[in-house]
């Protein structure tokens, strides 16, 4: 099972994103990351994509979980990526 990532769950594309993770059966949504000013921070990220709690909550520093997932999508601004 690959263990995913997303960046930039806030908005409409992550959502969808986290969605798209927790359905599919060959990933596992690990690790949900948001700006650190973003009402998202500490909330499930299931529940916010409308599916119900996955326990996987929504965290703003990316540095924290880098052990916690295989793939990063990262969905913020092409500028930010270039930071990883």
């Amino acid at each position: 099972m690959i263990r995913i990532a997303v960046v930039g769950v806030s908005g409409r594309m992550g959502l969808c994103l986290i969605k798209a993770a927790l359905l599919s059966p060959q990933a596992k949504l690990t690790v949900a990351v948001s700006r650190p000013e973003s009402l998202a921070i500490g909330k499930d990220a299931g529940e916010l994509a409308g599916i119900g709690a996955v326990g996987v909550k929504v965290v703003s520093d990316l540095a924290a979980v880098t052990d916690q997932f295989d793939v990063l999508i990262d969905f913020t601004r092409p500028d930010a990526s270039m930071e990883i």
